[in-house]
């Protein structure tokens, strides 16, 4: 089977849902001729000229035009581009977008595909390297898809279109990760809102998502299999916790790892603790970017991530405990 990268597997997942739906739109800035950020729409304009806009540079307007389509029936893709320019359209995705469906009492629906590239690693600086995600989580009705291999980003991509949803769905994109290949599997299946799991150990259960889930894999080569539960969130919102909740009963340790801030660490260990016995819970602790701005020089950038030797180190210390 052939190869595919992390945006190719989100165009064909795009592609494959605008030739089955017609009410699918795409608005955006620079979409038409040059495609959007790393050019995932290059190529739709062509085919499907009449359901592919360029929009005013204000991020803003386009939220709430995109929310006024999706009530009237249509489905729009909104490039964001940078998640960092979402900021100028808050009022618009939390205030309009996803009161909506509440606010009418389910007669409308404002199912809006947000297509976001955030994260850092590539020295781009304080206002083009954030981690956003966090601002949503307590939003009630928006949903937050992070996948972390192509194979993942055709599912959630594919899945963010479906007709089940009726409010904004959020697929977040690391930048990084755009290049990455693997052979592509168009069957591959995720349980809807449930974790991942990629190992089973007994001594601590670790959480994350995103691009920290390769550096969390080879961290986990220096300890013995059977030591350590590790899960991804690739649905962060919403997500069942109950099998992160069961395995946790288990290890009674447990470690949150994130490349932002540590706020959607916190929110995740927030949800897991509550819902744990009493006194079951020995060891908590969350690994995460520093609390500053990220910086221009790539090298200190990357430093600040949590990186393998990182991780690994954290992990020893826990397991020490």
């Amino acid at each position: 089977m052939a190869k595919i990268t992390y945006i190719d597997a989100i165009k064909q997942a795009i592609s494959k849902n605008l030739k089955t739906n017609d009410k699918i739109v795409i608005l955006g800035q620079d979409v038409q001729i040059w495609g959007g950020y790393g050019g995932l729409f290059k190529g739709f304009y062509k085919e499907y000229a009449n359901r592919v806009y360029d929009t005013p540079i204000s991020e803003f307007a386009t939220v709430n035009i995109a929310a006024g389509l999706a009530m009237a029936g249509y489905l729009p893709i909104v490039e964001v581009s940078f998640f960092d320019f979402i900021l100028y359209a808050i009022d618009g995705v939390i205030n309009q977008a996803a009161k909506i469906p509440f606010l009418s009492a389910g007669q409308f629906s404002t199912h809006i595909v947000f297509r976001a590239v955030l994260h850092s690693g590539r020295g781009y600086g304080a206002t083009h390297s954030q981690s956003l995600e966090y601002m949503f989580l307590e939003v009630p009705y928006i949903k937050l898809f992070y996948p972390s291999s192509p194979n993942q980003a055709y599912f959630l991509t594919d899945f963010a279109l479906k007709n089940i949803h009726t409010a904004p769905v959020f697929l977040l994109e690391h930048k990084l990760l755009h290049q990455e290949q693997e052979e592509f599997n168009p069957n591959i299946e995720l349980k809807p809102y449930h974790p991942v799991q990629y190992t089973q150990g007994s001594q601590l259960t670790i959480v994350s998502y995103g691009r920290i889930t390769k550096r969390v894999l080879q961290a986990l080569t220096y300890f013995d299999k059977d030591t350590i539960t590790f899960f991804e969130t690739p649905f962060l919102k919403p997500l069942n916790i109950k099998p992160i909740i069961e395995s946790v009963k288990h290890t009674k340790r447990l470690l949150v790892i994130e490349e932002g801030h540590g706020t959607t660490a916190a929110w995740l260990l927030k949800h897991i603790v509550e819902n744990l016995p009493k006194g079951v819970l020995e060891q908590a602790k969350t690994l995460h970017f520093p609390s500053l701005p990220h910086p221009y020089n790539k090298e200190i950038e990357n430093r600040l991530i949590p990186t393998v030797e990182r991780i690994q180190q954290t992990i020893e210390s826990l397991l020490k405990q």
